[in-house]
């Protein structure tokens, strides 16, 4: 077999390997910093296996250069379908984050703008929290579906980044604000009354030490906010991943 013809086998298998290897860089679950990447390399070895006998279709005619602009784009292609994924974490860890500066945490850093130290208790909090309903969920085998299912919508080397796919990642880029803003809201409004509290009776009382009494309510009352919305969590998060998954086929619609 010559080297065109070798060719001609070998590009078709690389571009299922750049998407998947692509997906599994950015998507929730399969690229946390947990999973090693040694064991990323391997499942992307399997599910270009897996897939490769399914939509294999040897590339005649095909250059070297022309090879690596389609290997760019399928990696492209599996990043933005785990981008969409990972938005509605980020925005749990900005709720977190909201949360953990409303609560005192992040006084340290407030007082002392030099300082190193950088504890987002809080945000890690929602991080794990959002990590456990997304396996009990079952979302990472939504994620392997559409990446499947991605083949037959968007064929291999055909990935273009379109006006309407630009304009439509912008846009979910909403979702990480919504969603950290509606996370973080029962507490946001209850730190915000207790601090209006704690401002009347310094008023009333100057001895009162509102600010250590505030910081020690705010953060029991957070805490106990926290404990009673978390049980909404996931039916909040399943209806957000849902949405993931109906914007991450819009995407492929609209992507060649």
């Amino acid at each position: 077999m010559t080297t065109a013809g070798l060719s001609s086998y070998l590009i078709p298998v690389l571009l299922i390997a750049a998407r998947a290897g692509g997906l599994m860089t950015f998507a929730p679950f399969f690229s946390h910093s947990a999973v090693s990447w040694r064991l990323k390399g391997a499942l992307t070895v399997a599910l270009t296996a897996v897939l490769a006998p399914l939509h294999f279709a040897p590339m005649l005619g095909v250059g070297m250069g022309t090879a690596a602009m389609m290997l760019g784009r399928e990696a492209m292609f599996g990043l933005l379908t785990g981008l969409i994924f990972q938005l509605v974490f980020d925005g749990m860890e900005l709720a977190g984050e909201i949360i953990g500066f409303q609560m005192g945490f992040s006084l340290a850093n407030l007082i002392d703008p030099n300082s190193p130290v950088n504890t987002p208790v809080v945000s890690v909090l929602h991080d794990l929290f959002t990590l456990l309903i997304f396996i009990q969920l079952g979302v990472f085998r939504w994620i392997l579906r559409a990446l499947a299912a991605s083949f037959r919508l968007v064929p291999l080397g055909q990935f273009g980044v379109t006006w309407v796919v630009a304009h439509g990642m912008m846009r979910l880029a909403n979702v990480m604000w919504v969603v950290g803003v509606q996370i973080a809201a029962p507490v946001l409004l209850a730190t915000m009354l207790t601090d209006w509290a704690m401002n009347f009776l310094a008023k009333a009382s100057p001895q009162f030490p509102a600010l250590f009494v505030g910081m020690s309510v705010k953060s029991l009352l957070g805490f106990a906010l926290l404990a009673v919305t978390v049980a909404y969590w996931p039916r909040y998060l399943s209806g957000y991943f849902g949405h993931a998954l109906v914007a991450t086929s819009e995407l492929m619609t609209h992507a060649h």
